[in-house]
């Protein structure tokens, strides 16, 4: 699964990745890509803050976080 966000609003919005807490700053009008890969069934969970949102994915998931050109910003193993 993939998910793409971007920051329409403000300079910038924040980017928690969940369960480890990690933030990262999406800046206006800019793309992030968050890949979620894992065994069994799981939802993945967007939680929406003032600043930003979390991302939430289900025990024993995989998220690997880039930017627009590809780059790997983290990569989150179980």
């Amino acid at each position: 699964m993939a998910l793409l966000l971007t920051c329409l609003e403000g300079q910038e919005c924040a980017v928690v990745l969940e369960p480890l807490g990690t933030e990262h700053t999406l800046n206006h009008n800019d793309v992030f890509s968050i890949e979620l890969q894992g065994s069994g069934d799981g939802e993945v969970e967007i939680g929406f803050h003032r600043d930003g949102l979390s991302v939430h994915a289900w025990p024993g998931a995989r998220i690997t976080l880039k930017n627009r050109v590809g780059e790997t910003l983290e990569d989150v193993s179980p």
